[in-house]
Parts: structure tokens; sequence; C-alpha cells
């Protein structure tokens, strides 16, 4: 397994972990999409690059960028999404350290059911691995 990959499943793995998204976190879109219920998350792997720092021989430090994609249904889709982003963003903030910075968030909602409220949150996380390893 990668190192990114590894990155990835210690988000996920955080997210599980909060009441509030009752288990309804993947890395799946099928899956994601199949959830009955809100709010849930889908994790997306955007990017990984050379972060520009150096590094002691032999390693590299990297920048992966996650986008999470969170949905949650309510009167005003968007306070649905508010309500349950929070408690989201300090489970990632944490999982990942201090090498965890907040990009670009977008918000939208779902053409066809008009109640689910989407909001995109990208995520830089800065992590070292072997150089020259996947």
């Amino acid at each position: 397994m990668s190192n990114m990959n590894e990155q990835a499943r210690q988000v996920e793995q955080a997210l599980l972990g909060l009441a509030a998204l009752g288990g309804r976190v993947t890395r799946s879109l099928e899956k994601g999409f199949s959830y009955e219920t809100s709010p849930w998350v889908v994790l997306h792997q955007v990017a990984d690059n050379p972060a520009e720092q150096p590094a002691p021989l032999g390693l590299e430090y990297r920048v992966l960028t996650l986008e999470l994609e969170l949905g949650a249904e309510g009167d005003v889709p968007h306070d649905a999404v508010e309500q349950v982003l929070p408690a989201v963003h300090a489970a990632i903030r944490q999982a990942c350290g201090p090498g965890c910075r907040t990009g670009a968030i977008q918000w939208g909602y779902d053409d066809e059911n008009p109640a689910l409220g989407i909001a995109r949150v990208q995520y830089q996380l800065l992590y070292r691995r072997q150089e020259g390893q996947l």
C-alpha cells in the first residue's frame, strides 16, 4: 500500500468514528451515492505532489490533496451541512496533525433532490515517505 493511500485511510477511519455520520463514510463513488440517509461523506484522492521543503537523505515530503464531499438533507440544505461540517473538519484536522491545511470549500445542491445540500472541501496533507516510493 502506498503512503498516499495510508493517509486517505487514516482520514476515512477518523470520520468513521463520528457518530453524526453513522458510518456513512466511503472512498467509493458507487457506495457513497447509494446511501439512503444523510449525512454522508465521500472522500476523493485528488492529487499527490512534491512538497517544496528539504527532507532528510532518502526521504521526501509530499502533499496529498483530498476532497471531502459531504451531503446532508434539510429544509435549508446548506444549514444541514453546516450542522455536521465543524465536527468533520475537526476530526480531519486531528487525524492529520499539524501538516494539514484546509483548501477551497464549494457549496452546491443535488439536481435530483433539492433538499440535499453538498459541500466539497479540499484538504492538503503534508506527509513524508521513502524517496521514490509511490
